[in-house]
């Protein structure tokens, strides 16, 4: 798989691999962003009234110089995460009818 991801710092390239395939239920890809930050995404598929849910789980390091400045940063880089979840899964939805 290879995917552009957008933050507030430009594009950057995601290369990943599926390391797991558990079709309906569960996908797991291990990928790496610009080439040396991995990043862990598992997607599990569950049946609902109506359609299917999918929960995302993603693991990733944040590459800082000094332990303080996470811990400063942590909340924001939480809410960048969050908020290019909720683009992706409008994204999707805008693809489905209502």
């Amino acid at each position: 798989m290879r995917m552009d991801v957008d933050d507030e710092k430009g594009t950057h390239e995601l290369v990943g691999e599926s390391v797991e395939y558990q079709p309906p239920v569960r996908t797991v890809t291990r990928s790496l962003i610009r080439g040396r930050y991995p990043v862990v995404t598992a997607r599990t598929l569950t049946t609902t009234e109506g359609g299917t849910r999918v929960t995302l789980e993603a693991s990733y390091s944040v590459p800082v110089r000094f332990p303080w400045v996470d811990r400063l940063y942590e909340r924001r880089w939480k809410a960048l995460g969050q908020k290019a979840l909720d683009k992706t899964l409008a994204r999707w939805a805008s693809t489905y009818p209502d």
